[in-house]
């Protein structure tokens, strides 16, 4: 195991929170057809959802399940033949999926719990879309894809996005006022892309503390928001500010951190007619914004 990996997938054992590219296993059984084929369907919609790579990760509840927060409790730890287990897996999906996903199996000990977890990788795909082909208990066939911490059918615009026949796709990172349909619908039409998903923290906006420092909150619901590092530095991503502008700052500084160059923004105003309502205004691209300041700041 490298550091790396387990620096990845960490704040998800611990947490519980499950993503759109991250799902968490009390366990994995591959013992008959209507298990493999549930097991088959999930790696597709891994392999499926933009974001970079998956992991399925085996041996630890998800938050849903957890009674306290003892490692001892949540990590449930896994114990299998890795070669079969291996061939299994494999069986699983050249059954079931067209074209079969690239997978590999990992087993990590973890350093708190003592316990040895399974870690399946699904890494980008470049031959999406990957179809269940077979039908098996409540399995039917079709393209899949995740959507938050769920498995859905994909979508006419998402199997587009799959087989690059359509429009570029974008996540929004809310950590503002609620970002409507209509606000939506406008960031699609300017930017000409598909909004795939908003993801937000469960409190919005959110509220900091004014006694402790900024930095370690910011930092602490970033994380919480459940992205890879892959995620951040790969997808396109608009994101919506609080309001209040020592928060900001410092959660452009951090993902600035994350991303490897600054994000879009969506600034907001009230509507002309209705000064409740608020409408977007318009896509601030603050890389470009730093850009054209280094060159000397002619627009």
């Amino acid at each position: 195991m490298t550091d790396s990996l387990w620096s990845t997938i960490e704040q998800f054992v611990h947490t519980g929170k499950e993503t759109r590219k991250v799902d968490l296993k009390r366990e994995l059984v591959l013992s008959d057809r209507t298990t493999r084929a549930e097991f088959a369907k999930d790696v597709c919609a891994l392999a499926n959802t933009s974001g970079g790579t998956g992991y399925l990760i085996i041996g630890v509840l998800d938050a849903k399940e957890r009674t306290n927060n003892d490692p001892a409790n949540y990590i449930i730890g896994v114990s299998y033949n890795e070669d079969e287990l291996q061939r299994q897996i494999q069986q699983a999906l050249s059954n079931f999926c067209n074209p079969v996903p690239d997978v590999r199996l990992e087993t990590i000990h973890d350093p708190q719990a003592l316990r040895d977890i399974g870690l399946i990788i699904v890494p980008r795909s470049l031959r999406r879309p990957h179809e269940i082909i077979r039908e098996s208990g409540q399995v039917h066939r079709g393209i899949f894809v995740r959507r938050g911490a769920e498995t859905f059918l994909a979508s006419r615009e998402e199997i587009l996005e799959m087989t690059a026949g359509g429009r570029d796709v974008c996540l929004i990172v809310n950590l503002g006022r609620p970002v409507t349909k209509e606000q939506q619908e406008h960031i699609s039409r300017l930017l000409s892309v598909q909004i795939s998903e908003v993801i937000e923290p469960d409190e919005v906006p959110p509220r900091f503390n004014d006694e402790q420092p900024y930095e370690f909150q910011i930092a602490r619901l970033v994380s919480n928001l459940g992205l890879t590092s892959e995620e951040w530095q790969t997808l396109r991503i608009v994101v919506n500010l609080p309001g209040f502008a020592p928060a900001a700052a410092a959660l452009v500084a951090d993902l600035h951190g994350r991303m490897g160059h600054f994000p879009h923004l969506i600034r907001l105003r009230p509507s002309p007619d209705d000064r409740t309502v608020y409408q977007v205004a318009e896509i601030m691209e603050l890389q470009r914004i730093r850009d054209t300041a280094r060159s000397g700041g002619q627009l």
